[in-house]
């Protein structure tokens, strides 16, 4: 059975595979992706946390501003999602 890193980075993987397209359709709105598929697209990050909340108990689960990075500052422990337009 996946450690909860491999199922996540396979979540992370699937998320690669759709991402052109939701950048295109819903550029800074928030992807659930779960079981290996998109789960939705929600406005904010509440209510897609909320969704993964729930499906969590069943396996990883992956919440992604579409078109954002995350950045992360080691020394002051600072999360910026930064935009980005490809």
């Amino acid at each position: 059975m996946p450690d909860a890193r491999d199922s996540l980075e396979l979540q992370n993987a699937v998320y690669e595979t759709i991402r052109e397209g939701l950048e295109a359709d819903a550029f800074g709105k928030w992807a659930v992706v779960s079981n290996e598929r998109l789960v939705g697209v929600y406005d904010s990050n509440r209510e897609a946390s909320e969704v993964a909340l729930k499906l969590a108990v069943d396996g990883a689960c992956l919440v992604k501003r579409i078109g954002y990075v995350v950045e992360l500052e080691q020394a002051g422990i600072r999360v910026r999602h930064t935009p980005v337009r490809r």
